[in-house]
């Protein structure tokens, strides 16, 4: 299981402000006008991933073929791949869909002997020596596919229905210049942790673009989701992505998703960035999330589509058993759709009413006074009150449990599969009202009670 605890990739400085999340049959797409310099380019990205297993992250050529690819392998391995002479694929396996990761590729034919010090795969700031079984480079002055006129895809491999699904953040290509990672990022000096930088001032090239993520329309232009702004107006067009899927899950501040890695004997599945929870029909289901927490006050919402004895709330236990659902366990407290809090394996009716199709569920936690809240669709049960104190569910103070913190937990009390769309402040579901907490954080349906914070790297630096 992975959790973060603490403000991971939360250093002060540069702020990325938007990222885009993919899933499904998602990409953009865009044919240049003429062919760019096809010795010389370079791809950054930053990505967080949601599934593993295959996922493109970009490609270009034909219908019959792609002739570059930038992706991970079935095994997740990084794999680079230019029909010029490159092939690369990585020892290190990437499994981690908890954080963000930059991956650079760097592509210069024109030396007389093309190697790993001028076509080269960086991570997190760090070149990658150690290739498995593939590690080829071209001739000299071969001419690469990336910056060609034939279609470029993100999220996507041109020529198949195989896509991304998770995160991408600021997507920049460059037409012309072999750059190193110095150039989209660097290593805070207080945390020693891999950081974005401003890259609005570099050179971006003929067919080079810069994808910030800032529209939220649907047209091939400066206002759309895959707009470029890097002033060379290369605007990509848009295929199965709406204005849900632009969020400010970034680099700059990794907010909380589902955690896919804790689905012991479920078989439940994940969609939406890890959003999206769809529990086994067989099993009782626990599912946790990626952010564990000691102290401070959280909060979170849930929006049940699919009820089938549904339920939502908190978890310091690792679950073992296909046989118990969320609260079953001590240290565990859900709230049932048939409107009963359970805690520690104990019912209580009064005071909560039954929840629906389409409902949403709030949960405020807090880890210094030791209580869980429960609301449902902005009218908090038991008529408690989060910011007084008052009415909630008292829990075992974090550090007196075998996990040592509290994570969201999810799932379904029974033999039908139930479905939950999780919001951690990065919802992939309309909100009509919109809400942020305190600090300025997070895309809420009901109001953030004074006091308690979305669950994202920002506020566990500060409050956590």
């Amino acid at each position: 299981m992975v959790f973060l605890v603490g403000g991971a990739n939360s250093a002060a400085g540069y702020d990325i402000d938007n990222s885009l999340r993919f899933n499904d049959d998602a990409e953009l797409a865009f044919t240049p006008g003429s062919e760019g310099n096809r010795r010389t380019f370079t791809i950054s990205v930053w990505v967080k991933r949601g599934g593993l297993g295959t996922d493109f992250i970009c490609s270009s050529g034909t219908g019959s073929g792609a002739k570059f690819e930038l992706s991970f392998t079935s095994t997740d391995q990084l794999w680079a791949e230019d029909k010029s002479g490159v092939t690369l694929q990585t020892t290190a396996k990437y499994r981690d869909s908890s954080a963000w990761m930059h991956i650079v590729y760097k592509h210069d034919s024109t030396p007389s002997t093309p190697g790993s010090s001028n076509i080269a795969l960086y991570v997190n700031g760090s070149q990658i020596t150690s290739f498995d079984t593939y590690e080829t480079y071209p001739s000299q002055n071969a001419q690469g596919y990336w910056m060609d006129d034939e279609e470029h895809n993100i999220g996507k491999r041109t020529y198949a229905d195989v896509f991304f699904d998770g995160y991408m953040a600021e997507f920049v290509a460059i037409d012309g210049l072999a750059l190193s990672p110095s150039s989209f990022g660097e290593t805070d000096e207080d945390s020693g942790i891999w950081k974005p930088k401003d890259v609005s001032g570099l050179t971006f090239g003929t067919n080079g673009f810069y994808m910030e993520f800032k529209g939220t329309g649907t047209d091939q232009d400066a206002s759309g989701i895959g707009a470029d702004t890097s002033g060379e107006d290369n605007h990509f067009a848009v295929t199965s992505l709406a204005a849900t899927d632009q969020t400010t899950d970034t680099p700059t501040n990794n907010f909380c998703t589902l955690n896919p890695l804790d689905n012991y004997l479920q078989a439940a599945t994940f969609a939406e960035g890890n959003c999206k929870l769809t529990t086994n029909a067989s099993n009782y289901s626990t599912t946790s999330s990626t952010m564990g927490v000691a102290n401070g006050k959280w909060y979170f919402e849930g929006k049940c589509t699919t009820v089938n004895d549904s339920l939502i709330g908190i978890s310091a236990q690792t679950e073992t058993s296909s046989s118990n659902g969320l609260g079953q366990n001590s240290n565990q407290h859900g709230y049932l759709s048939s409107g009963n809090a359970r805690t520690n394996g104990s019912d209580t009716s009064s005071g909560y009413d039954s929840y629906t199709t389409n409902d949403i569920i709030s949960v405020a936690f807090d880890c210094d006074n030791n209580k869980v809240y429960f609301g449902k669709n902005g009218t908090w049960q038991n008529s408690a009150d989060p910011a007084a104190g008052s009415n909630g569910i008292s829990i075992t103070a974090a550090g007196s449990t075998s996990t040592g913190f509290y994570t969201p937990g999810w799932g379904d009390n029974g033999s039908s599969a139930a479905v939950w769309e999780a919001n951690f402040g990065n919802p992939s579901f309309s909100i009509s009202s919109g809400n942020a907490d305190d600090a300025g954080y997070g895309n809420f349906e009901y109001d953030v009670p004074a006091g308690f914070y979305a669950l994202c790297t920002k506020n566990l630096a500060e409050y956590g």
